[in-house]
């Protein structure tokens, strides 16, 4: 039963959107002929009704099945609207509310909608029976009456005419009534039975009866008996001269009494909208060719667009599918693959066939891991949206692939969303550009990296995609591999930083769109942690003014320490504990974003620079030199800068290391000791002809 409550849920909201381009087209043909609008809702009734339909490229409905069938049964639920910003606001709420604990509690969500489609069944018994005893209520009322020609019966009890009746259609009249009133009436009755409207208005309650809960049906199905009667209308005077259209508006205010009992029986059919009638009946004239070419056109569009679903996989053939992975392991090996594990994977997103050739469009996830001696590293890699054409026209049978004509991925920076749109379908626009919801498993691929240099993950507490005390790649493409979350947000209302420690001189951040309520307590556990320098890069791909991006400290739950900022002395003034939250914010602000940090980082690393047995946070950026190369090493703990030097030096390939329990800088394969003399950085072994300390003062002092 709860999966018939899902199918008629989901039916109910992909027929919606239809519904609602009914309401605007409605408005939009009002000079059109009036079974327009009728044809326009017999297509909501076939799209309520089917409980398939066929896929095009071109239907606008967003999805087909919002609401996923094993919703229940998935660890963190969550809806598919198609709409990324209502998936957004929607899913946090959902998987907070309904978000299984463990394998042993009941789910939630599973006892939810139970309960829901006993309430759904209970809501149709409720309509049905009410439409019922409406019908008997009313077919008493005319128990005695008098034929007075071929179905038409005289009632004293009835006051304004109408029908009764499915299969057996019957107008009942006043038995007051008479003269042109009556002619009138009974040409609008009998039009009714010509258009067999005693069917569609029982039809239209029958699929209100199913679908009670979703009230667009109520407003649609309102304008239906509205729609209906004017149709009527109009094929009882397309025909008349003006004098006529004025004595049948004159019948119609003749015979606009208070109807309520006739209007409660769904199987009856009285008038309604009386006033709305007239109207259109004085002002009635024949639409023109164009209006009725237009109106024809329209409802073919809103078949094709609406009336249709989005594309979805269509899934590959065992050949097709050894193409992509061959395809991108061709596309995205690097120089440096040999001794290299390589994991890929893809999330496809439709497969489009066209002639001989067939489209693939995907989420790939591609990775280089080595191995460090403890773990696995990972090298290199991407996590893109892709865009694989083959050629399939090939007989070759002793070929396992297909050629490939063309393999597309969207450039980088301000363009990626730009060729994204232009390039991929508009149904599969939005799940390219949500990363969130590639299913290319980044975790499994780490698994497997780990597995094959035969690591042992029990032993490495804490570790994710590498150590802490790892040198960093800060390239922006691998950034963009590993934080896929932190890149291309909205920033017209701002960004908010999320910055928690795990040691003295560990941070980690998180970067999300600034919210117009507080973040809840799962969503910031899902926060990815970048390093302070991962983030700098990732930062820099955006076009926002520093004040615009908010820092806020978080205390993570999982970490036991307490920085600067959370510790409070006993008796301290209010005033003070204000001065030394700041200063940590304006040491992560300065870490950041300081001037002098504004270069392109070349790499970054915790490291005992000042071998004191804590580790401080180094950054290695290009110096603040034009013509004359210079670097500046910055050393900071807890959110504060130690040591800052500028250096004057050869150039070369520079990077961090850790060698024999001391730091290192690495240039062109060389290792020169780092340490710490007299609160200055001292490199070990430099050229002291033609390099050292560069700058005054400003450049090369102790911060402490």
């Amino acid at each position: 039963m709860s999966a018939v409550f899902l199918k008629i849920l989901n039916m109910g909201i992909t027929a919606s959107w239809l519904i609602l381009a009914v309401f605007l087209t409605r408005q939009l043909l009002k000079k059109a002929p009036k079974w327009v609008p009728c044809l326009l809702w017999g297509l909501v009734a076939i799209r309520l009704i089917c409980p398939f339909s066929f896929e095009s490229v071109i239907s606008l409905i967003p999805s087909s099945e919002t609401i996923p069938v094993n919703i229940a049964q998935q660890h963190e639920p969550a809806i598919t609207s198609g709409i990324t910003i209502v998936n957004e606001v929607v899913n946090p709420i959902v998987a907070k509310s309904f978000t299984t604990v463990s394998a042993d509690n009941a789910n939630p969500l599973q006892n939810l909608i139970s309960v829901a489609a006993i309430v759904w069944i209970a809501g149709i018994i409720i309509m049905l029976t009410y439409a019922l005893f409406s019908y008997l209520k009313l077919k008493k009322t005319v128990s005695v009456c008098v034929p007075v020609g071929e179905r038409l019966l005289a009632c004293d009890e009835v006051r304004a005419p109408f029908i009764l009746g499915v299969f057996r259609p019957v107008i009942y009249i006043p038995s007051s009534m008479s003269g042109d009133t009556l002619e009138y009436a009974i040409r609008h009755e009998k039009a009714h039975l010509q258009r067999h409207d005693h069917w569609w208005k029982p039809l239209g309650f029958l699929l209100l009866s199913v679908y009670w809960f979703n009230p667009l049906c109520w407003i649609a199905y309102i304008l239906l008996c509205r729609d209906i009667e004017m149709a009527c209308d109009e094929k009882v005077i397309c025909d008349m001269d003006k004098d006529d259209m004025a004595a049948y508006s004159q019948a119609l205010l003749d015979s606009s009494f208070p109807r309520k009992q006739i209007a409660a029986c769904p199987l009856a059919f009285g008038e309604v909208g009386v006033k709305e009638r007239v109207k259109g009946v004085l002002n009635y004239k024949k639409p023109a060719f164009w209006i009725i070419l237009v109106a024809v056109i329209a409802c073919i569009v809103l078949a094709v667009c609406l009336m249709t679903d989005p594309l979805s996989d269509k899934g590959m053939s065992e050949k097709l599918g050894v193409s992509m992975n061959k395809a991108v392991a061709e596309h995205a090996r690097s120089s440096n693959s040999e001794d290299r594990f390589i994991a890929a994977d893809y999330d496809v997103l439709l497969v489009s066939e066209s002639g001989h050739e067939t489209t693939v469009y995907a989420w790939v996830l591609y990775e280089e891991y080595s191995f460090n001696g403890s773990d696995a590293k990972l090298e290199t890699g991407s996590h893109i949206p892709a865009a694989i054409t083959f050629d399939t026209s090939s007989n070759d049978n002793d070929s396992s692939t297909y050629d490939v004509i063309e393999y597309w991925e969207p450039r980088n920076g301000s363009h990626y969303a730009e060729d994204i749109q232009a390039k991929f379908p508009w149904s599969i626009r939005g799940k390219a550009l949500d990363k969130s919801k590639s299913k290319a498993n980044l975790e499994n691929s780490l698994h497997a990296a780990r597995e094959y240099f035969g690591v042992n993950e029990s032993e490495l507490v804490g570790k994710g995609f590498g150590n802490y005390y790892e040198i960093q790649d800060l390239r922006m493409d691998i950034l963009r591999f590993k934080y896929p979350d932190y890149f291309d947000l909205n920033t017209s209302n701002g960004l908010v930083l999320y910055v928690w420690q795990m040691s003295p001189n560990i941070y980690s951040c998180g970067l999300m769109i600034k919210p117009n309520r507080d973040r809840t307590l799962e969503e910031l556990m899902n926060l990815k942690g970048a390093s302070i320098a991962e983030m700098r890069v990732i930062l820099s791909s955006y076009d926002i003014d520093e004040k615009d991006i908010l820092i806020a400290p978080w205390q993570n739950p999982v970490s036991s320490y307490l920085s600067d900022y959370w510790v409070s002395q006993i008796d301290e003034d209010p005033a003070s504990v204000e001065k030394r939250r700041q200063e940590y914010i304006d040491g992560i602000r300065q870490m950041l974003f300081g001037a002098e940090l504004s270069a392109p980082v070349i790499d970054a690393a915790s490291l005992d620079i000042d071998n004191d047995g804590i580790y401080e946070y180094c950054t290695l950026t290009y110096g603040p030199t034009s013509g004359l190369f210079t670097v500046v090493i910055t050393a900071s703990y807890d959110g504060k800068i130690k040591y800052k030097n500028t250096f004057n030096m050869a150039s070369g390939t520079l990077s961090f290391a850790e060698k024999d329990g001391t730091a290192q800088l690495v240039r062109n394969n060389e290792y020169h000791r780092l340490y710490v003399e007299e609160n200055r950085i001292v490199i070990e072994s430099l050229d002291p002809q033609y390099e050292g300390y560069w700058g005054g003062p400003e450049w090369n002092f102790n911060l402490k």
